[in-house]
């Protein structure tokens, strides 16, 4: 799913929701119960927030674009490994972490913005309604098999665990270890020579945390991935823009039928009333 795709999808959300919403406002009587008629109307509420990630969702393509100019910069000092990155001369290796440290997190961010109003119609638990526990996609839908309906778990894991695996685990890397494990580095080298690519010891460390999540390392839609995967996309930046294109293509599925099955219950609630 492209970034536009993703966006177009949250719209056709934010406006079934708000139709949905405003279906109360029609029939001159309604018998349905006033809990669930509150319920209804706070899809008003979900359909605003929502309406306020695409914005993220560019600031996202932004940082991916300051990545790839740092990546492809010929204004490079490569005797020095000196970058030009945001109008400063900084060292390769701060360059690159400053990129992916704001890369990562704005991603994951999104995540848990759609998650966050996206599990109040598919997770099993009321929790999900309170703002201090809200559904991640990680832990309620693809580590945990019990936490969402409609089969969400076993799709979204089935279908992208991998991909949404790889990138959670990549941003937990950067975000509380800076990328570095026991002393090594996830880079081969901070050389700009070597870029963005990621070392043996990087590549083991990915290896070992999907086995511990349980997830079928060999598994992008699309894409046929060998068992040396890791040595054919060894460019970090790579591997996560195959990765994210599938992370929106598993947000854009769970935004698109946790809605759609909202929009149906208002249907069927409200059809002896219209």
């Amino acid at each position: 799913m492209t970034t536009e795709q993703l966006k177009n999808r949250i719209q056709n959300a934010v406006n079934d929701l708000r139709l949905s919403a405003n279906a109360l406002d029609s029939p001159s009587s309604i018998s349905l119960p006033t809990i669930c008629q509150n319920r209804i109307r706070e899809f008003q509420n979900i359909a605003d927030r929502l309406d306020q990630i695409p914005p993220i969702i560019d600031a996202r393509e932004y940082a991916r674009q300051i990545l790839q100019n740092l990546r492809d910069s010929s204004s490079s000092d490569i005797t020095s490994d000196l970058v030009e990155f945001q109008g400063m001369q900084l060292p390769f290796s701060v360059a690159r972490l400053l990129g992916f440290q704001s890369y990562l997190p704005i991603t994951w961010s999104i995540c848990d913005l759609v998650t966050k109003e996206i599990g109040k119609f598919v997770c099993i638990s009321s929790d999900t309604w309170k703002t201090n526990k809200p559904a991640k996609l990680w832990e309620h839908f693809v580590r945990d098999n019990k936490a969402s309906a409609f089969q969400s778990h076993f799709f979204l894991k089935e279908s992208y665990g991998f991909p949404i695996g790889i990138s959670y685990a990549i941003r937990n890397h950067f975000v509380h270890d800076a990328a570095l494990y026991d002393g090594n580095s996830l880079f081969e080298s901070e050389s700009i020579s070597n870029g963005f690519q990621i070392s043996n010891t990087g590549k083991k460390y990915l290896q070992d945390k999907m086995q511990q999540y349980k997830i079928n390392q060999n598994q992008i839609r699309g894409v046929n991935l060998s068992h040396n995967w890791y040595d054919e996309h060894e460019d970090l930046l790579e591997l996560l823009e195959l990765c994210h294109r599938e992370l929106d293509d598993a947000l854009g599925c769970l935004i698109g039928w946790s809605v759609g099955t909202a929009k149906l219950q208002v249907k069927f609630l409200l059809e002896r009333d219209i």
